[in-house]
């Protein structure tokens, strides 16, 4: 210890004379004074524990047992016969304040030997010292102690002996077994409070965690149980320097434990090559026929097997979870906690496969052993809840699914310290799941924990990272920030691709992420390509994932689908469709939503019996094996409920938009975006009635939804105004239309800053209000805000869209109003020409720009021009609409009038 100060402090005189001193006057009986000094030994030793450098609290031990023996005749001694209420002062980060108003309710480990005072005006001296930093806020421990607490972990020091050293915080100091309770927090007189006190729970779980260690595994010596233990929490690398060390003077037994250790802690870590090179090594020493402990070899086989499931490996993992059940049939006891392990990772592999009721069975099995092996809960409980948990996320009973993993999530907040990566895990699980309940704001504040913990324990490009950059892109999709979504996605990926080695179902997974993500930004060709190299990787690599093909064809369909090639996209969802129903035994949620497909294809083609037919299927199977699930039973309402709009049946619409608002009350609360999306369809069918004041009325309750849930702004918000406004324009209410547009606007430039991709819906706000100015004959001021709509969509969409050739007659109808004829048939004959570049095919077009040109030729009274084109719009209309028998009329009536 001497030699290894003197080498880190060569370069302090004042430490050097210090380390001598030590050297020739220290005895264990002056420990106390010697920590309290703040010197070498003090500040070597918080930094060890905080680092949990294993070399340096190895040479410090000594003098770290002279510590704890001070504990110890103390707690003899019964120094302290009363309760006491002790305090410390000190300055929190914002952020660490907030990470502990959590945690109210918790317990706390500190990672060190923590003083405090009996003096409460002593800590707020202190916790009120002027410093630098602005991101602090001045806090006090009060920590209450009972008799029995203080004697076991509080030691009394002397301070008068110790006045020339000693802070005004010294007098008490909490040994390392000390665990708080993290009672309150509360502010009071311009500081925090923070009130905790002793608490013996740790040691409880402790002596649990060696029992139930040692039941499961009767042959670990103390020293392996000591590195498993840093393991088990999180400490990955101080695990595995300890048990490299330890390897050394090993005897062959625990040779074959520690480099068992050493696999799972590389395992843990994913490093997978290493991994399977220490277990290989285990595996053979336990099955050494000088030693033959064949029982103990099957741990060594579940724990290969998932190794190989983390790798994607399902197959391979199959083979060893099977080879360590039999083993374990064979040595133990039908209900020994191995075979429940067993059972569970068996079950993991099936639900991979999607075989989601042999892995149920599994699961049952498996926690029914656990629960009655172990005497309350465990960390191995824990890990089956979880997977029961995903089981019923992938039944879609989604709060049944969240109250296992909130189960599972209690239990490893009470064994591991906070931050552990299970519970990193756990709570990314969670988010996901409050996304499938449509639950964003909640999904993201979890997520949010969830990714801090994981950016603690990992490097920013570890494998784990990449799982919570999914949840992340999942949450920006369903915000529609789709451009931050497809960059979460593309990160994620490349992490993944410096760890799997072929096409692993995760990366397969994202590739279909960033496939959506791409298709939403209207780059089809982008996503059909990620599409296509999802499907040859699972074809290639997962051809028994019948299930996982399946998802990915119907994610082709919907490409084509979107380029309007309807009859390739009903190809590829039938042959989706056709696999769905060989794969699965009953009729399934998946089998629903391809039928559902199927029906918006038909209904585009507008096939809408087809499509009704459909649709009422993916009702029916819904219903009947999903009956938990109502928000997608509300959404396959909706979906029919438009089927029959489009069809101008609004009764029919109107009862089916009914029943998914009812649906929607008993699965969201009252103000759910959801319900407020139902009720402007609802008031949409109104207005097709020409129901003008009730259609208002349902908007209306719709933005009195959107404005709580989103109080500050969203594009939403601008949607339901707009649409209350097309209502006010229809009843020719254009001052109060024009005001709606004009609080469009605002709320939509205020959200541009943030979303600059909201360029688009301004220019559309602003061709609203240039409509009604037109409406009102106030022309000059329609053509100033369709100018600049046509600056925006310039700007941002490509020159041939057909959103520039609508502005383009938008501003060509205003000019003929005002009698600029040139000009507005120079505007017209440019819309021609853009649309006859997006859709050369759509004669329609031509016909209705002839059709406008001849008009502004009749107010110019030149009539000739004006009867020619009329002329060729007649003729396409006859030859490409002819069943369109009033456009024909009115073009002949021109003509006439000419």
């Amino acid at each position: 210890m001497i030699d290894s100060c003197r080498q880190y402090y060569q370069d302090n005189l004042e430490y050097m004379k210090l380390i001598d001193e030590f050297e020739h006057e220290y005895r264990s009986d002056k420990v106390i004074e010697w920590y309290l000094k703040r010197s070498f030994p003090y500040k070597i030793i918080q930094k060890a524990l905080q680092t949990r450098d294993m070399d340096r609290l190895n040479m410090l031990r000594y003098f770290m047992g002279d510590l704890v023996q001070s504990f110890l005749r103390q707690d003899q001694n019964k120094s302290q016969s009363e309760n006491l209420t002790v305090y410390r002062g000190l300055k929190l980060s914002n952020e660490q304040l907030d990470e502990l108003r959590k945690n109210v309710g918790k317990l706390l480990v500190t990672n060190g030997f923590t003083t405090a005072t009996v003096l409460r005006s002593n800590a707020l001296k202190f916790a009120r010292q002027s410093i630098k930093s602005t991101d602090v806020v001045d806090t006090i421990l009060e920590i209450e102690l009972t008799a029995q607490g203080a004697s076991k972990h509080v030691l009394v020091t002397d301070v008068d002996k110790c006045a020339e050293f000693a802070s005004s915080q010294d007098d008490i100091v909490f040994d390392l077994a000390a665990v708080f309770h993290l009672d309150n927090i509360t502010f009071d007189e311009d500081i925090w409070i923070i009130k905790m006190s002793i608490s013996n729970e740790e040691k409880l779980i402790l002596e649990k965690y060696i029992k139930d260690t040692r039941k499961k595994n009767e042959n670990l010596s103390i020293s392996i149980l000591f590195g498993r233990l840093m393991l088990d929490m999180g400490h990955w690398n101080q695990s595995q320097t300890y048990f490299e060390r330890l390897l050394i003077d090993a005897n062959d037994l625990d040779q074959a434990w520690i480099e068992h250790s050493l696999g799972e802690i590389h395992s843990c870590k994913s490093e997978w090559p290493v991994a399977h090179q220490y277990y290989d090594r285990a595996y053979d020493r336990m099955v050494d026929p000088k030693q033959v402990h064949i029982k103990d070899s099957a741990l060594i086989l579940s724990d290969i097997g998932e190794t190989l499931y983390a790798e994607g490996k399902y197959e391979e993992a199959m083979s060893f979870h099977t080879r360590a059940l039999t083993i374990r049939k064979e040595n133990f006891s039908s209900d020994h906690v191995h075979i429940a392990t067993s059972l569970r990772n068996i079950g993991d592999i099936l639900s991979e496969q999607q075989k989601y009721n042999e892995a149920y069975v599994n699961f049952q099995e498996s926690l029914k052993i656990l629960e009655k092996y172990y005497s309350g809960s465990h960390i191995d409980m824990a890990k089956c809840l979880i997977s029961i948990g995903l089981y019923f996320r992938e039944q879609r009973d989604h709060q049944k699914a969240l109250e296992y993993h909130q189960q599972a999530l209690s239990i490893y907040e009470r064994y591991y310290p906070l931050g552990h990566v299970s519970m990193a895990s756990t709570l990314n699980n969670i988010a996901y799941i409050l996304f499938r309940q449509d639950k964003y704001d909640e999904a993201i504040v979890i997520h949010h924990r969830a990714l801090k913990m994981q950016k603690n324990c990992y490097p920013f490009d570890h494998i784990n990272i990449a799982d919570h950059l999914c949840t992340l892109g999942i949450l920006n999709y369903a915000l529609e920030n789709y451009e931050t979504a497809l960059e979460n996605f593309q990160q994620s990926s490349s992490i993944q691709q410096q760890y799997y080695t072929s096409g692993h179902i995760e990366h397969i997974c994202v590739l279909n992420n960033i496939g959506i993500l791409l298709g939403k930004l209207d780059k089809f060709n982008d996503a059909m390509d990620y599409h296509r190299q999802a499907l040859a990787m699972q074809e290639k690599y997962y051809p028994s994932y019948q299930g996982a093909i399946a998802e990915t064809l119907n994610l082709i369909a919907l490409v084509f689908n979107n380029q309007t090639k309807y009859e390739e996209a009903l190809s590829y969802h039938r042959q989706a469709l056709t696999i769905l129903n060989n794969y699965y035994s009953m009729n399934h949620a998946n089998i629903a939503f391809t039928l559902e497909y199927i029906g918006d294809v038909l209904a585009k083609q507008e096939k809408f019996d087809q499509a009704l037919e459909s649709y009422q299927q993916t009702l029916t199977i819904l219903e009947k094996f999903c009956p938990y699930s109502l928000n997608d039973i509300a959404n396959s309402l909706t979906i029919i409920g438009f089927n029959f709009v489009n069809q101008n049946k609004f009764e029919e619409s109107m009862e089916y938009f009914q029943k998914a608002l009812e649906k929607q009350k008993c699965y969201y609360d009252s103000y759910h975006p959801n319900i407020a999306n139902t009720l402007i369809n609802i008031g949409d069918t109104l207005r097709c009635q020409k129901k003008f004041d009730e259609a208002i009325e349902y908007h209306r309750k719709a933005l009195a939804i959107q404005e709580k849930y989103y109080p500050l702004g969203h594009s939403s918000i601008a949607t339901t105004m707009n649409q209350i406004a097309f209502i006010l324009e229809d009843e020719k209410k254009y001052d109060e239309a024009y005001d709606y547009y004009q609080r469009v606007n605002s709320i939509l430039t205020k959200l541009e800053k943030n979303y600059p991709s909201y360029q688009l819906q301004i220019a559309n706000s602003l061709r609203n209000i240039g409509n009604v100015l037109y409406l009102q004959d106030k022309n000059d001021e329609a053509i100033e805000y369709k100018q600049r709509v046509l600056s925006i969509r310039e700007k941002f969409l490509p020159p041939n869209h057909a959103d520039i050739a609508n502005i383009y007659i938008d501003i060509s109808r205003s000019l003929h109003e005002q009698g600029k004829y040139v000009d507005a048939r120079e505007f017209q004959q440019r819309a021609l020409a853009v649309q006859e570049t997006f859709n050369p095919l759509n004669q329609l077009h031509r016909a209705a720009r002839y059709n406008e040109i001849g008009h502004t030729f009749t107010r110019e009274d030149n009539y000739d021009e004006a009867i020619r084109f009329y002329q060729q719009a007649l003729e396409i209309r006859e030859i490409f609409d002819p069943s369109s028998h009033n456009d024909i009329v009115i073009l002949l009536n021109n003509i006439s009038d000419v």
